[in-house]
């Protein structure tokens, strides 16, 4: 099952980093500029699952983290009223 939001940016904004957050069984999530999945992408978030039985925080078969998206030369700007499209 796929889920897409569409929002409207009350204010500029400007992003340094980026991460998602899904659950077990979410393959990603990714956030685009613009109001719809054919616009450009920021951000597309994976999850990392974990691979050892009982070892904390590398639980087998859980989410134990996210990959990120970085902008540390610049960060990354959307002006007040623009678009953004969330999907997962």
């Amino acid at each position: 099952m796929q889920a897409t939001i569409t929002t409207t940016l009350p204010h500029d904004t400007r992003f340094f980093q980026l991460w998602g957050h899904i659950h077990i069984a979410g393959y990603n999530i990714t956030l685009y500029h613009g109001d719809s999945t054919a616009a450009k992408p920021i951000c597309t978030s994976t999850p990392v699952y974990g691979t050892e039985p009982n070892k904390v925080g590398n639980e087998k078969g859980y989410v134990v983290k996210m990959t990120k998206c970085m902008f540390t030369d610049k960060p990354y700007v959307i002006k007040k009223g623009e678009k953004i499209t969330l999907q997962a």
